[in-house]
C-alpha cells in the first residue's frame, strides 16, 4: 500500500522499501538498512521530519502505523527511517491490538482485556508524542526520563505510569493537549523546539549529554 500510494518523493526517503520476499517461508529484505540513533543524538528536528512523514502516510496512504517507538526509529545517511510496518492497517479497520505496549495510546492500554478496536491516526500520534516526548526530554527538561518505568508488561500499571508522567511533566501535558485539542497546532510546537534546539550553542548540547 506504501508503494502504490501517491506519497512525496521526500516522505519517501524516511520509510524502508521491500526488494525481495517470500510469503512461503515468511522472509523479507528491505532497504536502506538503518542504525539505531544512539539515545543522546536524539534531537525534535528528527521528530519533525517524522511528524511529517506520518501525518502524510495517514492522509494519503489511509494507513495507522500502530507500533510507534523509539526502537522502530532507525537512522541512515543523515535521515531517519520510520520501519516496522508489519502491524499497519487502513484507517477505520476494526483490530485487535498488535505491537509494543510501552508507547501505546492511552485508550489502547485501558482495554484490559484487549478488545476489537477501531485503528485511527489519533493513536499513531499519541505513541508518536509519547516516543518524541521520552528520546527529547534531555533536550526539553535538560534531562532524561527513567525508561525503566515504562518496561512493565502490565498496560494498567502502563497506563497508570503515563498518567503520572503527565502530571510530573509539563512539556508532556503540553503536546497531549495539543494532539487531542487543536492538533493543527502539534507541527507549530514541534518547529519551535526545533528552532530553540538550533539555536543552543554546541559546547551546551554536549554538557547536557
Amino acid at each position: 500500500c506504501l508503494e502504490k500510494s501517491d506519497l512525496s518523493d521526500d516522505t519517501k526517503k524516511h520509510l524502508t522499501h521491500v526488494v525481495e520476499h517470500d510469503e512461503a517461508e515468511c522472509w523479507m529484505m528491505v532497504e536502506p538498512v538503518g542504525e539505531r540513533v544512539a539515545t543522546n543524538k536524539w534531537t525534535p528536528e528528527m521528530f519533525l521530519d517524522l511528524y511529517r512523514v506520518l501525518h502524510e502516510v495517514h492522509t494519503k496512504a489511509k494507513l495507522v502505523h500502530r507500533d510507534i517507538r523509539p526502537s522502530n526509529i532507525m537512522q541512515f545517511n543523515g535521515r531517519v527511517l520510520l520501519i516496522d510496518w508489519d502491524c499497519a492497517v487502513p484507517v477505520g479497520a476494526d483490530v485487535e491490538f498488535s505491537g509494543g505496549m510501552q508507547y501505546a495510546a492511552d485508550r489502547i492500554l485501558g482495554m484490559v482485556p484487549y478488545e476489537t478496536y477501531t485503528a485511527s491516526t489519533t493513536d499513531d500520534m499519541e505513541s508518536f508524542v509519547k516516543t518524541f516526548f521520552v528520546c527529547t526530554a534531555m533536550h526539553l527538561q535538560g534531562r532524561a526520563i527513567d525508561c525503566n518505568r515504562l518496561h512493565s508488561g502490565d498496560p494498567k500499571k502502563l497506563l497508570d505510569e503515563w498518567k503520572q508522567i503527565q502530571k510530573e511533566e509539563p512539556s508532556f501535558r503540553t503536546f497531549l493537549f495539543l494532539l487531542r485539542q487543536y492538533p493543527q497546532d502539534l507541527e507549530v510546537s514541534l518547529e519551535r523546539h526545533v528552532a530553540a534546539f538550533k539555536e543552543q550553542e554546541p559546547e551546551d548540547m554536549i554538557e547536557r549529554e
